[in-house]
């Protein structure tokens, strides 16, 4: 918000690192995304994914996104809706990693293999993607280090030692495994 301070993650820059890992292998990858409405993540998240697909000389098709809730059963869905669009899909960006978990449950069940026939990644880098098989490529956002930074500016603009509004993006990292 204008005239506020924060702290916030570059969902932009890291989902567009994040897309181009899965580029870099095959180059027909979908984006299985939270609503536009949601302009904190879910558009720029969206934006990141199609500056890469351009960055790779990719054309965007609007049958290679689909958009959903954050929820595990959300990405079994719109992963299910994907696919059943007849188009050849070598890779998923998923928003979330909830929602690359149920797209993982879906690609299995449809008899396909993971990263072999299709790759995943998700964003968040949660415990649930360590524990599934095979473990989820995922952006790490230093959540921790954005908690401590917030809290920092809190203390300086309650002491007084900051004035006026301060804005601190913070890095990420893409966390490479097995899923791509």
């Amino acid at each position: 918000l204008e005239g506020c301070s924060c702290v916030y993650s570059d969902d932009y820059n890291g989902t567009k690192a994040l897309t181009n890992v899965l580029l870099r292998k095959k180059k027909k990858i979908a984006y299985i995304g939270v609503t536009d409405k949601d302009k904190a993540a879910g558009l720029s998240r969206k934006k990141g994914y199609i500056s890469a697909l351009n960055e790779n000389n990719v054309k965007y098709d609007d049958r290679y996104i689909v958009q959903c809730e954050f929820s595990l059963e959300a990405g079994y869905e719109a992963c299910k809706e994907l696919f059943s669009r007849n188009i050849d899909i070598e890779g998923i960006v998923c928003a979330t990693d909830n929602i690359a978990a149920g797209a993982v449950k879906y690609i299995k069940q449809s008899g396909r293999k993971i990263p072999d026939d299709v790759m995943i990644a998700g964003i968040g880098d949660n415990i649930i993607g360590t524990v599934m098989e095979p473990n989820l490529t995922s952006l790490h956002f230093y959540y921790k280090s954005s908690g401590i930074e917030a809290a920092r500016l809190l203390m300086n603009m309650i002491t007084g030692r900051e004035e006026g509004c301060r804005e601190i993006k913070m890095g990420y990292s893409v966390i490479e495994r097995e899923s791509t």
